[in-house]
């Protein structure tokens, strides 16, 4: 059976490509704060991260969840 092009280009619902993370100035961008904000977080570990060397890598699933923690706490 032959697959189309869109199927094949998809694996587990993410577009090939589509990083699984995302940097501290990327998660800023995606959440409209500042960098800094997002380091702050990240050092006071309210914001889950990992590091790769010197660097943080955010899962996006974990930012996404993070974003829903917060707007029910605003509830």
């Amino acid at each position: 059976m032959s697959r189309s092009v869109e199927s094949l280009a998809e694996e587990g619902g993410q577009p090939v490509g589509a990083s699984l993370t995302c940097s501290p100035l990327e998660a800023a961008k995606r959440l409209g704060i500042g960098k800094g904000t997002i380091y702050e977080l990240l050092h006071s570990k309210q914001l889950p991260a990992y590091k790769v060397g010197r660097n943080f890598r955010i899962p996006v699933s974990v930012l996404e969840e993070w974003v829903l923690r917060q707007a029910r706490k605003e509830t």
